[in-house]
């Protein structure tokens, strides 16, 4: 009896079941794995964040006041201040990226003094704008 002979391979149902599960996993991990850089450069700002809050305490304990400026770029007096040995880091901390916009502050942080007029509080805070879309402040008094 000669049976019919059976072909081997995969019937195109079972090859596209195999790509359909293939985009599926792709569609939930490339997204992820994207996200991951700009994640890890957003913790890297918070870090800094609270590293240049810890030194403006610092320079506020032993210098009664608060530096002036707003931007802490790499020529400004603030960091020049704090280098003096009120940051624990070897070397500034910087944004990770040069070209990253933080209020107005291209590639450095944002600080700003908000004592009230007329209060003996000195109060101010550091900020960055996140690439996750939020902003992140450290407020100190």
């Amino acid at each position: 009896m000669n049976l019919p002979k059976l072909h081997k391979g995969f019937t195109l149902l079972e090859v596209l079941m195999v790509i359909l599960i293939i985009a599926l996993l792709m569609a939930f991990i490339v997204p992820q794995v994207l996200q991951g850089p700009a994640k890890a450069r957003d913790v890297a700002r918070t870090t800094h964040l609270n590293q240049i809050a810890v030194a403006l305490e610092s320079y506020l304990a032993a210098e009664g006041k608060l530096p002036q400026g707003t931007c802490l770029d790499p020529n400004s007096a603030i960091r020049t201040e704090l280098e003096k040995g009120y940051l624990s880091a070897s070397k500034f901390p910087e944004d990770p990226l040069k070209e990253h916009d933080n209020f107005g502050c291209i590639g450095s942080y944002h600080y700003e003094i908000i004592t009230p007029t007329g209060s003996r509080d000195k109060t101010y805070k550091v900020g960055a704008k996140m690439e996750s879309g939020k902003d992140y402040y450290v407020d100190g008094k």
